[in-house]
């Protein structure tokens, strides 16, 4: 359990690493295992006000910085009014060190905060911290269907031309030879994809970011992210400068922030105010906080990275991202166990539609994609289903293709990157088929056991 502590650090799990238990949101069948300890990513992890809400919002801070000082003055502030259930996790060495470790408390923190709130969780991250708690969506494939949304705050996505600058002498801290535009981190962190499946994704940053460049309105931008929703703060409020630390103390990044966290996927510009422009500061906040946010993200961070020991080459990819290592779940399974397990939760007809739902069983922590077919005399209907959190539901609008004693089938698939899954069981895990008679009753025990028995053949 949780300990109260008084302060600012609120509850910190420090008296026990996160329980074991069947209680967690989700399986975590294909994640690498994690490499420190987990009572010290428990202490790294904090919610001071608990979980009043219920919804929970975790905050990752950026190079340089720690979770109290990047957000103690800001967005702790500013959420609670909003109704969010703020809480940080702060990272080794103030993120200097090796981003794939750092990544590794996000990962945790993810878990952590899913299961002592009970709730889904949103993540913001704030430059360097945008990076991990990508890293650790694309890289832990069972976090996601713990997270409703991510929001990138000037992130630096595809690297950024500051750390070019900062390790053109030759030696720099391991975070900073990471950040490069050409660096094997970027590189692996966008590799298949760069919004991850199922997470609704916003990127926020400015044009007059010192930190974060090349910057523009649109593609160019280190910042955009394929397939997110991307807002230039200038686009929307020309003339307006915001820096990259100030970017947690403007109002027109925090109005969008809420405007994602509060409706199902990502920000939207058209729900946004028409008065947008004429916020100034994150509500809440005061000349201090901000005189404060600003000294935390210049001089504190190149102090902290001028302080932190340096090296003189990009730390080397783990294991999991080069294969040369297998995740301890796919090391030790069978073709069977690994394969998706489809189970029938409900069919039913109408003189219109034709309703069918159900589970992912077990899908290794990653992305499937449900199909649903039935063929009569030659025509066919087919109907696909990306599900959320394991769940689906099909429905389909033919019943003259489709009738009650035609045949369908239910294919479950991997859909998006299979780069982490053994060569020799690819084709195992690629696709899992059940066949049934639509006009059985699924909602009878006999008949659901019946069915996945089938599925796994």
């Amino acid at each position: 359990m949780a300990v109260l502590v008084g302060g600012l650090s609120g509850w910190v799990a420090a008296a026990a690493p996160y329980p074991d238990t069947p209680a967690r949101a989700t399986p975590y069948e294909g994640d690498p295992s994690f490499d420190q300890p987990e009572a010290v990513m428990s202490e790294a992890v904090s919610c001071p006000l608990g979980f009043p809400n219920a919804r929970p919002v975790l905050l990752v801070h950026g190079t340089g910085s720690t979770g109290e000082e990047s957000w103690a003055r800001s967005y702790m502030k500013a959420l609670p009014p909003q109704g969010f259930d703020p809480c940080t996790v702060t990272m080794p060495g103030r993120t200097t060190g090796d981003a794939q470790l750092s990544s590794q408390h996000v990962a945790y923190a993810l878990r952590r905060v899913a299961h002592e709130s009970g709730e889904q969780v949103a993540v913001i991250g704030h430059s360097q911290g945008a990076l991990n708690a990508r890293w650790a969506l694309k890289f832990w494939p069972s976090t996601r269907a713990l997270v409703t949304d991510y929001v990138s705050i000037a992130g630096p996505h595809h690297g950024t031309t500051i750390a070019d600058q900062w390790c053109g002498f030759g030696s720099c801290p391991p975070a900073l030879w990471q950040q490069p535009r050409d660096s094997d981190f970027i590189t692996n962190l966008n590799r298949g994809f760069e919004v991850v499946p199922g997470v609704a994704t916003t990127s926020v940053y400015t044009e007059t970011d010192e930190v974060v460049q090349p910057q523009a309105n649109g593609p160019d931008a280190t910042s955009w992210l394929k397939g997110a929703a991307n807002f230039s703060v200038q686009a929307l409020c020309p003339g307006r400068a915001v820096g990259h630390a100030e970017a947690l103390s403007d109002g027109v990044v925090f109005t969008i922030l809420v405007d994602a966290l509060r409706h199902r996927g990502p920000a939207d510009a058209t729900r946004l105010p028409r008065a947008l422009c004429s916020t100034t500061t994150t509500p809440g906040e005061t000349a201090s906080d901000i005189a404060y946010i600003t000294a935390v993200g210049y001089a504190l961070a190149i102090a902290a990275a001028a302080a932190a020991p340096p090296v003189t080459s990009e730390p080397a990819p783990s294991c999991y991202v080069t294969l040369s290592c297998i995740p301890r779940s796919v090391n030790t399974c069978q073709h069977r166990r690994c394969s998706p397990k489809l189970r029938l939760v409900r069919t039913r007809w109408s003189d219109r539609h034709v309703y069918v739902r159900g589970q992912i069983v077990s899908a290794a922590g990653r992305p499937v994609v449900v199909r649903f077919s039935c063929a009569r005399r030659g025509s066919t209907v087919r109907r696909t289903s990306r599900p959320r959190a394991g769940r689906w539901s099909l429905r389909l609008r033919s019943p003259r293709a489709c009738s009650r004693t035609s045949r369908a089938r239910v294919v479950v698939r991997y859909v998006g990157d299979s780069r982490h899954l053994p060569q020799r069981i690819k084709r195992t895990l690629r696709r899992t088929r059940i066949r049934l008679r639509t006009g059985m009753d699924h909602n009878d025990e006999a008949t659901r056991r019946a069915n996945v028995s089938r599925s796994q053949r």
